[in-house]
């Protein structure tokens, strides 16, 4: 009669099986690998694409004045540039504290408030060489209420300060 095998050569067995079985089938898949593997030459030179682009903005930081004269509007204009070799994306991202009654679009779209600050997702895209610039009319339109006239009959005037971030991304 055999003495039984202690719980501890029984682990070693098992082990010893499981290392065997990862050795061949890590030899098994690795010829597998090299069988379906393309090599290709390659050059020692990099080319580089020129990442040009301008928002067409004097400083970030403006002003509009709103006054009851112009029909509570006042409107900014963006110019966005490409001159890349790649084509660009971008967002524009407006910090202020707009005014109660006072409200803001870029070509008619309504921003998302997002963080304190009126984000415009997607505005456009400007490909490489074709059209290259593009405007857009920044709106800001208070309420009729907001911009009364006082006593006097001089024109209510509302100032509003916001900063300007345009992002670009490459797209391809």
């Amino acid at each position: 009669m055999k003495p039984k095998a202690s719980a501890g050569v029984i682990l070693i067995r098992i082990a010893a099986v499981l290392f065997c079985l990862v050795l061949i089938s890590t030899s098994m898949m690795s010829g597998l690998y090299a069988r379906y593997t393309v090599g290709a030459p390659s050059g020692d030179g990099a080319g580089v694409a020129a990442f040009i682009v301008d928002a067409g903005i004097d400083r970030s930081d403006v002003n509009v004045t709103l006054t009851s004269a112009a029909d509570g509007t006042a409107s900014f204009v963006v110019t966005v540039e490409n001159d890349s070799e790649v084509a660009v994306g971008y967002d524009l991202t407006l910090s202020a504290t707009l005014p109660a009654g006072v409200t803001v679009t870029l070509d008619g779209a309504s921003p998302v408030l997002v963080g304190g600050k009126y984000y415009f997702a997607d505005v456009g895209t400007l490909h490489a060489g074709s059209d290259v610039t593009a405007n857009h009319a920044l709106v800001f339109t208070a309420d009729p209420d907001v911009l009364t006239q006082s006593a006097d009959g001089a024109a209510h005037v509302a100032s509003v300060p916001f900063t300007l971030l345009v992002a670009f991304a490459q797209i391809d």
